[in-house]
């Protein structure tokens, strides 16, 4: 998966303010936690969302569909 708990983003229920609010908090009260998870957040993006990645992706998808139209 993308994020991962507690390594690069902090995972909570979708639609539960309380659970934001906690884990919010977290951040908050422990700098280099919170220092941590944006450091390792943005190594995440630099190295899985580089224009040439994308660029492969889209062509893979391309090909697929032009894969499935032949069939």
């Amino acid at each position: 998966t993308f994020i991962q708990d507690g390594e690069n983003g902090l995972i909570f229920p979708a639609g539960s303010p309380s659970a934001l609010a906690l884990a919010l908090e977290k951040l908050i009260r422990d700098s280099d936690k919170r220092q941590e998870i944006g450091t390792r957040a943005r190594q995440t993006v630099e190295e899985g969302y580089t224009w040439e990645k994308a660029a492969s992706r889209i062509t893979e998808h391309l090909s697929h569909v032009l894969n499935l139209k032949e069939t």
